[in-house]
């Protein structure tokens, strides 16, 4: 569990045996904090009635108003998409960045949070 990260085992799936070259990190934990949007544009789902910020392309992502205090990964309260995808955004710290990036894992991309 190095820099308290967790993980799940992922299946093979037509054995349903463990992998053993692959985990999925687990990122449960929600941020005890909004994230400071601003008037950042955002729209009501008719579907499932909620807010659904539109996703940030360009610069910065905005920061939490207070750091997490529980754990290091959370996830955003705030959702963010449109249409009929939706997503909540995983905030890290530096450190673990650092860990990943030097390690060469593949599949997540990284955006830097405004200070």
């Amino acid at each position: 569990m190095p820099l308290g990260i967790t993980s799940r085992p992922v299946l093979d799936h037509k054995s349903s045996i463990p992998l053993t070259t692959v985990v999925q990190c687990d990122f449960g934990a929600m941020a005890e904090s909004s994230l400071r949007l601003g008037d950042h544009p955002f729209y009501h789902c008719p579907r499932c009635e909620r807010r659904k910020y539109l996703p940030f392309t360009r610069g910065c992502f905005p920061r939490l108003d207070s750091p997490p205090i529980h754990r290091k990964v959370v996830k955003s309260k705030e959702y963010f998409g449109d249409g009929g995808k939706a997503f909540r955004m995983i905030i890290v710290p530096r450190e673990l960045y650092i860990a990943i990036h030097g390690a060469g894992l593949r599949g997540c991309s990284f955006t830097p949070v405004c200070s």
